[in-house]
C-alpha cells in the first residue's frame, strides 16, 4: 500500500495469501528449515490455511 501525504510517500507491505504462498514456495525450493513472522496476531485467519497446505504435504 502506498500513501502520499504532504509530499511524503509512505509505503507498507502486508502479508497476504499470495505473498505467503510465494514465501513458502521459496522455502521449499531452497530447502530451508522454515520461515519467520515479525509479529503474530496481525495476520488474517486465511494465512493459516495457506501455511497448513505446505506443512501437511
Amino acid at each position: 500500500m502506498k500513501i502520499e501525504e504532504d509530499g511524503t510517500v509512505y509505503q507498507i507491505w502486508l502479508e497476504d495469501e499470495d505473498s505467503m504462498r510465494t514465501r513458502l514456495s521459496m522455502m521449499q525450493s531452497y530447502e530451508l528449515a522454515g520461515v519467520a513472522f515479525w509479529k503474530l496476531g496481525m495476520e488474517s485467519e486465511s494465512i493459516w490455511d495457506v501455511i497448513a497446505e505446505y506443512y501437511s504435504e
